[in-house]
């Protein structure tokens, strides 16, 4: 079959070509745009990653230039509009679980910098200043950790504080019976309340968007911390820079950012940046941000690889594949975000 796969970084390239088996693909670095789904023609699939927004438009013209199959190597599949793909016969798959311990393992990293204060000791250690005195931070033993989408990624993510000694709860709409006796499950509210610590792993959809507001964020403790690693709009950005910025919250690690569409996976060097929020949220001292970055090992990249071309496998013998999505899930996905200004 001949693929197109778009949006290939230096980091990946190698490990995409060597799972694209007997396939005729050809490997672009440009993201999937208005201005360059004109490449897609004469392609019967292309592959994409979470940086492109593929709305209606884009669709369409994918459609006309041949594409049948779409599949985007990713977990989340928020920035596609599959609703407008379902009614143009294109069929979407993702990646469904790639590797659940980069990501939980990266939200520890972040967590682990805030409390220590590993980015200011390093500053600090660079002047030659090695006073300890702007340094103190608390012991993670027997603090309550609070995990909202208790999934694979949450589930390890839970595994690693109860190695640190913590107390882990979870809320998820749909409880994972096989981890009932693993985890407590608790109230929204609950998890909101009582939380040292709350990690976010949940996936985008209408029910996520903004499920972090002002209003939940001013439930939480004064001195707790917030970690994301599902998608940047589960939080409301402008609600949590407002309350951070009057010293509500300890601190916050975010892997992900709601504006990172078109930023993110790109060389900003000596450019401005004039994204919402970004300055306000990069300038706090208790706020640790990093690019998306969370599912960056070998590991991953490996089974992302896989998967992705295990799609088109699929495809070019049956016509569909495991991870084929269905759009009825998502059907308001794309309208809800918009209307709420995402």
């Amino acid at each position: 079959m001949k693929v197109l796969v778009y949006s290939v970084h230096s980091f990946d390239r190698e490990i995409l070509e060597s799972y694209s088996g007997t396939h005729e693909v050809t490997f672009t670095d440009e993201h999937l745009t208005k201005k360059t789904v004109g490449l897609a023609k004469g392609y019967k699939a292309v592959a994409v990653f979470s940086s492109s927004k593929i709305d209606e438009e884009l669709i369409g013209e994918l459609a006309q230039n041949g594409v049948m199959y779409l599949t985007t190597r990713s977990v989340g599949v928020d920035h596609i509009d599959l609703v407008a793909a379902d009614a143009h016969g294109i069929s979407v798959a993702n990646v469904p679980a790639y590797s659940p311990y980069s990501v939980s393992e990266h939200a520890v990293a972040l967590l682990l910098a805030l409390v220590r204060k590993i980015v200011l000791a390093q500053k600090l250690f660079t002047a030659q200043d090695f006073r300890l005195d702007q340094l103190v931070g608390f012991d993670l033993y027997g603090k309550k950790v609070g995990i909202i989408g208790y999934g694979k990624i949450g589930s390890n993510f839970g595994k690693i504080m109860k190695g640190f000694g913590c107390e882990v709860m979870a809320y998820d709409c749909k409880p994972n019976d096989a981890e009932a006796s693993a985890v407590e499950y608790v109230s929204f509210t609950k998890v909101l309340r009582e939380s040292d610590v709350l990690y976010l792993s949940c996936p985008l959809d209408i029910s996520t968007h903004h499920l972090i507001g002002r209003d939940e964020l001013r439930e939480m403790k004064r001195d707790a911390i917030i970690i994301n690693t599902a998608r940047g709009a589960v939080i409301d950005t402008a609600a949590l820079v407002e309350l951070m910025e009057q010293g509500h919250l300890g601190g916050a690690g975010l892997d992900v950012y709601e504006f990172e569409k078109g930023l993110y996976f790109n060389d900003y060097s000596n450019k401005d940046i004039s994204a919402p929020y970004f300055h306000r949220l990069s300038q706090l001292g208790n706020v640790i941000m990093t690019a998306h970055q969370g599912f960056l090992t070998r590991e991953a990249l490996q089974g992302i690889a896989e998967t992705t071309f295990h799609n088109v496998d699929q495809w070019e013998r049956l016509g569909r594949c495991d991870n084929d999505i269905n759009p009825q899930i998502y059907a308001d996905i794309e309208k809800r975000i918009t209307m709420m200004g995402s």
